[in-house]
């Protein structure tokens, strides 16, 4: 009996039938790739937000007093037109804890005469000729975030007994300034200031509560807070959203206040999640 060795290869209609069908799974699963990638940057930007007000609260609880998270979006990019390039913005939470009260203002330092500001900060040898970095000192305010960029090392300044408001000294154990025939002069003492870099538009006044930043968060790029109405515009980089977090020592995360997190997708700035939701469980 013979038997026939004869085979048979796919025909061109069968290749290119199985082609197709590779593509078209090829394509299903790319579009599944990329919406798990932003579900999961979605989840991530979420995270970040609960987070820093959780921290907030904690904080509060921990120094039994308040603390303010606060919310801006801040320009990463400008638009380039002639390249074809979008601008790019991220959201930003900045948790702030009250820390003072500033007791007097003389032109741009700003004293803490009940604060050890020289064990802080350490004490600038050359208060003319500052080298050292800069820090943000936030003026606590509930409602509206404000703050000056100052020295991160404090200043000496002579404060007269009308302006002061520590006791005027009386003996020896206070350190005193001397007047060039080398008496003491009793009507002025040292006090360790701020010295601001740039005050930022702030007024500062006698009395004002002043807040240092323990905590920042950064949402990926094209994640904002709020709606996309509150994207910097014109010449400003970055823009307040007016919506502050107040954290008490006796509140809960169900009490707080919730900030919407927009993203922008390929065809338009779209919702994606809020803190209140995710912090139910809390």
């Amino acid at each position: 009996m013979a038997i026939s060795m004869i085979k048979r290869a796919f025909t061109l209609v069968e290749l290119l039938v199985v082609m197709g069908i590779i593509a078209v799974m090829a394509t299903m699963s790319i579009g599944s790739y990329f919406a798990v990638v932003r579900g999961m940057t979605d989840r991530g930007a979420l995270a970040a937000a609960t987070s820093v007000i959780s921290l907030a609260l904690e904080r509060a609880c921990i120094d039994l007093s308040p603390t303010v998270v606060y919310f801006y979006n801040e320009r990463v990019r400008d638009a380039n037109k002639e390249a074809g390039i979008d601008a790019v913005y991220a959201g930003v939470a900045v948790a702030v804890r009250r820390a003072g009260r500033i007791s007097r203002v003389d032109g741009n330092n700003l004293n803490d005469e009940y604060a050890d500001l020289d064990r802080t900060y350490g004490v600038m040898d050359n208060p003319n000729s500052p080298k050292c970095e800069t820090t943000r000192l936030y003026r606590f305010n509930l409602s509206k975030m404000e703050y000056s960029l100052v020295y991160s090392e404090a200043v000496e300044s002579a404060i007269g007994n009308e302006k002061y408001l520590v006791e005027q000294p009386v003996n020896h154990n206070f350190k005193m300034w001397y007047d060039e025939d080398k008496k003491e002069n009793p009507e002025r003492i040292y006090a360790y200031s701020f010295l601001c870099k740039d005050k930022h538009g702030v007024n500062w006044r006698s009395g004002d509560a002043y807040g240092y930043e323990f905590a920042r968060v950064r949402l990926p790029d094209n994640y904002i807070f709020g709606a996309q109405g509150n994207l910097p515009s014109g010449t400003d980089s970055t823009k307040s959203l007016g919506t502050t977090i107040k954290c008490y020592p006796d509140s809960r995360a169900t009490d707080l206040e919730t900030i919407g997190i927009t993203a922008r997708r390929p065809n338009a700035w779209k919702e994606v999640g809020n803190t209140k939701s995710e912090m139910k469980d809390i």
